[in-house]
């Protein structure tokens, strides 16, 4: 197995030769958008109009119209947006999916055991990373190059 040095890339501030190109709208040719686009802006009628559904479901069971896995790797594709696109895509800078941000998180327990409760409500923790600076981080994985680099 080889192993190759992994290196932290922070996101940097855009710089005098980057201009970025405006996207393009995206042509369906369909009469209405696909389903569970949101066709307003209001998040509260957003919701509504969803007729009953729960963005995020807690029993999630893969649908007929979801595509196969990809046959070379057996990784999932993603069945609408531009997270299944290979490359850049219309992304003048940064390409689908570069960056992987992980929140972890869980319950923080009071010494008797219980679940700690901070004015009615349950108090959640999170794993962080320190960095140099004093700042703190979600755990994340970026891609550049083809390779992975994980702080």
């Amino acid at each position: 197995m080889r192993v190759e040095p992994l290196f932290a890339f922070f996101f940097q501030k855009p710089i005098a030769n980057y201009t970025p190109r405006p996207v393009p709208p995206i042509e369906y040719g369909i009469p209405r958008p696909p389903e569970d686009w949101n066709e307003v802006d209001n998040p509260i009628e957003a919701l509504a109009k969803r007729e009953g559904k729960i963005p995020m479901e807690n029993d999630w069971a893969p649908q007929e119209f979801y595509p196969d896995p990809d046959p070379e790797t057996g990784a999932p594709r993603n069945p609408a947006g531009r997270t299944g696109i290979m490359g850049r895509g219309v992304l003048p800078c940064w390409g689908a999916n570069s960056a992987i941000i992980v929140a972890i998180t869980t319950w923080q327990y009071a010494d008797d055991g219980k679940i700690a409760i901070f004015k009615g409500r349950r108090v959640i923790e999170s794993l962080v990373y320190s960095l140099k600076s004093g700042q703190l981080q979600l755990p994340m994985v970026l891609k550049k190059g083809g390779r992975l680099a994980e702080l």
